[in-house]
């Protein structure tokens, strides 16, 4: 039996299959209003390439370097960095050249490579080396602190050691890592200054008011007594084999190579002393004020008037100084208990911290190698995170060298 099909459920398909196509041809057909993102950015510009890195190699978290190439971004803020996976700080940036500091990676080849924000692909990478700028020189155990030291021509350190908390005299640590014995225990604990001098002797100081004389296999010998109420606590030679020292009860003394002893007075507290350039400078502590004086050698029985060479702490407020030494081109360099412990003050009074995180507080005693390295000894101190960070000495390669050691030099 056939049966009749329902005339009135066609028509409304009919019309329903209408409205449908009419849609579709209309979407079809209008203007795109809401384009899709991939039509905004369109396709992506070409990948930065590096061609050059200089210099050719670096110290990590120190040395400044310039990459050349194209396709960079002329804003500073569209450009990253990397050695390795580790972003590098960019300084400054044009399309064919970025300046950036080194990151504290220590590598022979670090792969480096540049990104650009809305680049899609990084640039081609390029291989350089960071050599590490602080170097341990000896691995101190927990028990042993070195305090003051110094150094010779062959590249020997000598070390004022504690051992829980007592004396154990003078070791020298030789360029191949050997810790020595070279003079024992006087009425010491530690010494705060040390000097060497030409015939492997040395001279230092302690808190007393006496310049003291060590020689190897020897116990220290009293040099010089000063004044009571005195206690000095650094000291330096100038070119005519005087020693100059200082620490507190408001004197500076000279010491002659025959022991004659002259006084100047100066009332704020020594910290530390280095003869430069016919002038003594010292780092000194008055009246809720730590500052860099100095006094002009007029002749080795006068000095010229205090003139305060630079206001530390008003630069520097709430840091302690701790160490001054120079470089032979004349930068001042200032040991702090700062979170950055060195600052550098170069000849015309400007000012900037030295190896910015890369150095860890606080540094308490210098003595430069014959080369560019600056030996450092670091106290103890709060690493930042609930931890200590040992007593140690290092060498800091400071890319100059530095001024002379009068009686080593």
């Amino acid at each position: 039996m056939k049966r009749k099909l329902n005339i009135k459920v066609v028509g409304n398909i009919f019309v329903w299959a209408v409205i449908l196509g009419s849609i579709i041809f209309l979407i079809n057909c209008s203007e795109d209003v809401t384009p899709s993102l991939y039509d905004q950015v369109g396709a992506s510009p070409p990948p930065p390439v590096i061609s050059d890195m200089s210099p050719a190699q670096g110290l990590a978290g120190v040395t400044v370097i310039t990459i050349t190439g194209s396709n960079f971004s002329p804003v500073l803020e569209d450009n990253f960095v990397y050695f390795k996976d580790i972003p590098a700080n960019v300084l400054e940036a044009s399309e064919t050249q970025l300046i950036v500091t080194a990151p504290n990676l220590v590598r022979d080849s670090i792969e480096v490579k540049v990104a650009v924000h809305k680049v899609e692909d990084f640039s081609n990478i390029h291989l350089y080396k960071l050599e590490a700028a602080v170097i341990e020189v000896f691995e101190f155990a927990d028990f042993q602190d070195p305090y003051a030291i110094t150094s010779d021509l062959a590249g020997n350190i000598y070390v004022s050691l504690v051992e829980t908390n007592s004396g154990k005299g003078i070791k020298k640590l030789t360029p191949a890592g050997e810790l020595l014995d070279f003079a024992p225990k006087g009425g010491e604990t530690f010494y705060n200054g040390l000097k060497y001098t030409t015939g492997d002797v040395l001279y230092g100081v302690r808190g007393v008011r006496a310049i003291f004389e060590i020689t190897e296999g020897n116990a220290p010998a009293t040099f010089a007594v000063l004044d009571n109420g005195t206690a000095m606590l650094d000291l330096d030679f100038d070119e005519n084999n005087n020693i100059w020292t200082g620490g507190t009860g408001g004197k500076i003394y000279r010491v002659t190579p025959d022991k004659d002893v002259k006084s100047f007075d100066f009332e704020p507290s020594v910290n530390s002393i280095r003869v430069f350039n016919n002038y003594i400078y010292v780092a000194a502590a008055g009246d809720n004020s730590e500052d860099i004086w100095r006094f002009q050698m007029i002749s080795s029985d006068s000095l010229g008037a205090a003139e305060l060479y630079f206001p530390f702490s008003a630069n520097f407020p709430l840091i302690s100084t701790k160490a001054i030494t120079f470089s032979a081109d004349g930068d001042l360099y200032i040991g702090t208990d700062n979170s950055d412990p060195v600052v550098v003050v170069y000849p015309d009074r400007s000012f900037a911290v030295w190896y910015e995180g890369v150095l860890a507080p606080s540094m308490i005693s210098f003595a430069w190698s014959t080369g560019n390295q600056l030996y450092m000894t670091r106290a103890k101190s709060d690493d930042g995170s609930g931890g200590e960070t040992t007593q140690t000495i290092f060498s800091v390669n400071m890319e100059r060298a530095g001024a002379p050691y009068f009686g080593r030099d």
